[in-house]
């Protein structure tokens, strides 16, 4: 016995619904990421940013989430995340207090390098047979 084909409708960038027969499952992928502490540096002269896209506020693993599609965030002040592809331009600095979970410090960024890599995604066959979905029935 085969159990009817399945239709797949992405509803969101990481979230599959999976129908069959009645019977829905979502299947999600999982980025996970991994930064490497790279150091301590200037992050503003005359309104320009050493890291230009803010996104939000969090810890260090947030900004890493947060700034996922960029190489380096930089964690700054009171727990901002942001974002660039390049760092350094202002200059090592030694004012940063990264160790602090709360306020790291105005003016300067901790840097961070992210590398992502996506876990946890399933290829779903286009139908089952009732030993592959036991409990399913047509």
């Amino acid at each position: 016995l085969v159990v009817a084909p399945a239709t797949f409708q992405q509803q969101e960038s990481n979230v599959i619904t999976v129908s069959r027969a009645g019977v829905d499952a979502t299947r999600s992928k999982e980025t996970k990421f991994d930064v490497g502490f790279v150091g301590c540096y200037d992050d503003i002269v005359d309104g320009t940013r050493d890291l230009p896209h803010f996104a939000g506020t969090g810890s260090v693993e947030e900004c890493a989430r947060l700034c996922g599609n960029y190489t380096y965030f930089g964690h700054q002040s009171l727990m901002e995340c942001w974002c660039g592809d390049s760092y350094g331009k202002f200059g090592i600095s030694t004012d940063c207090a990264c160790d602090d979970p709360r306020d790291v410090g105005a003016g300067v960024n901790c840097v961070y390098e992210i590398a992502q890599e996506t876990v946890g995604f399933e290829e779903v066959p286009a139908t089952l047979t009732t030993s592959q979905a036991p409990g399913i029935v047509v």
